[in-house]
């Protein structure tokens, strides 16, 4: 069977949320694409309680029914208002933002342009990993087309849906290596809204064709869009469930597959230390580990990660997110790519004087004290590499973006003061209207206990 053959197959099913009664049937159907094969040893299902939710219907009626969906988690509702706000954004990571800046209104309408999207709703504080309390006002979709039968309008928000406590269920793969006992895993995710053929079918279709001479894990995760329990870390709950239980030391690398295009062209994104070793099989490498996929957990652990991602593909998380079999020889090319970095043992492993080139970079930057203890990880890159790996983390900002950066509370205590927002991962949000003349004092205050922290953890 071919790859797209694959994907349609996963796809007939129709929009996956993690915990749905369909989840377990697709999981079934992806064993299948290696259940005959003799060179898998192993092949595991891992369940894991989740969020599920379930929008039944949906919709805003203003004189005339007007086709809406609910953005998870927003509660049930029923209402009959002119007190909402319609916010017109740009890029759908936005949302979150926006949604957790406006709870002065009944509800919340959201647009980008003429395809209806998902993206789920969270409360404050954002960019935190723990569980915290679901969305109160209800948060609604509805094409750009249609904003103006609404503007101005009293109108009655309709949301029947359901959260409930469900089992989600991740499945890896298990290809025995020839060589040494080291592993490599790749990643990927099988919940998907809408279609979801490139984000994320694809790429769990792609699985069947990876070659490694390593010890090989191919995992489709639950729980990659949605399924955490509140947090506002709401991605990825799948992958950080099952790195908990994972002996790192003998992981090689993580290569995460999510959301591949040919439109606007793949990037890789790279912990320190792989843009150089990447550099001749892809085109477009960014010296950042992606916080969106399931990679990121792997990196918390202190292993090294790519992600392939299409960053710019028109049709993230869209109704119109499928695939055309024009697409099959850039599919095929990019397996190619792939496989050759999987081959190469001296590919797999990371540069460490790009890595020191990295640290001597971010030092330029940080407090004299770090200074002082980065040039004894310089000395020592091997001992230290997978240490400073565990010490990168985000920075959400207000247009949507987030950065992964070696030590971001300090990183962003130190940019707090110019920026209109930002949150730093389970550690704070900063705002421009709670800064005054006063808050260097209290920004100093925090730069100092956080180099404290930092220090004593690299001790």
């Amino acid at each position: 069977m071919k790859v797209i053959e694959r994907v349609k197959e996963l796809s007939r099913f129709g929009e996956l949320v993690t915990g749905d009664k369909k989840e377990r049937k697709i999981v079934d159907l992806i064993k299948k694409f290696f259940e005959e094969r003799k060179d898998i040893s192993e092949i595991k299902i891992h369940p894991q309680e989740v969020i599920n939710w379930d929008e039944r219907v949906s919709f805003i009626e203003c004189g005339n029914r007007i086709e809406a969906i609910a953005l998870p988690y927003s509660p049930r509702t029923d209402l009959e208002t002119k007190n909402f706000k319609i916010i017109e954004t740009d890029n759908l990571l936005k949302i979150p933002v926006y949604y957790a800046r406006y709870h002065s209104y009944d509800t919340l309408i959201f647009t980008i342009d003429d395809k209806m999207r998902k993206i789920v709703v969270k409360e404050r504080p954002l960019l935190s990993n723990k569980p915290q309390y679901p969305p109160t006002v209800p948060a609604f979709f509805v094409r750009k087309r249609d904003i103006n039968k609404i503007r101005g309008l009293t109108c009655r928000f309709y949301n029947d849906s359901t959260l409930k406590i469900s089992t989600g269920y991740s499945i890896e793969i298990i290809k025995p290596g020839k060589t040494e006992r080291e592993s490599v895993y790749i990643t990927t995710h099988h919940d998907h809204w809408f279609n979801g053929e490139h984000d994320n079918l694809l790429s769990v279709s792609i699985l069947p064709e990876i070659n490694s001479e390593f010890e090989t894990h191919m995992i489709s995760f639950t729980a990659e869009e949605s399924g955490c329990f509140f947090s506002s870390f709401s991605w990825a709950c799948g992958s950080k469930e099952f790195v908990k239980n994972l002996r790192i030391g003998e992981i090689k690398l993580t290569i995460s597959l999510d959301n591949i295009s040919p439109a606007n062209g793949v990037q890789a994104f790279v912990t320190p230390g792989y843009k150089t070793k990447l550099e001749g099989l892809f085109n477009d490498i960014i010296s950042s580990p992606s916080i969106y996929t399931d990679s990121y957990r792997f990196l918390k652990k202190g292993i090294p990660t790519v992600t392939f991602s299409s960053i710019h593909y028109n049709n993230y998380h869209s109704e119109d997110d499928i695939i055309q079999q024009s697409e099959e020889i850039f599919i095929e090319d990019f397996i190619k790519k792939v496989n050759i970095l999987l081959a190469n043992t001296n590919l797999l492993n990371p540069n460490l004087t790009e890595f020191t080139e990295s640290l001597k970079s971010e030092m330029l930057e940080l407090p004299l004290e770090l200074k002082e203890k980065l040039s004894v990880v310089i000395d020592e890159p091997e001992k230290w590499y997978r240490k400073i790996l565990t010490m990168m983390g985000g920075i959400l900002y207000s247009n949507g973006e987030i950065k992964t950066v070696l030590f971001p509370s300090i990183v962003g205590i130190k940019e707090a003061n110019y920026t209109d927002y930002l949150a730093i991962e389970d550690f704070r949000e900063f705002e421009s209207d709670m800064l005054n003349e006063n808050s260097n004092l209290f920004l100093s205050r925090l730069m100092k206990e956080e180099i404290s922290k930092i220090l004593s953890e690299l001790n």
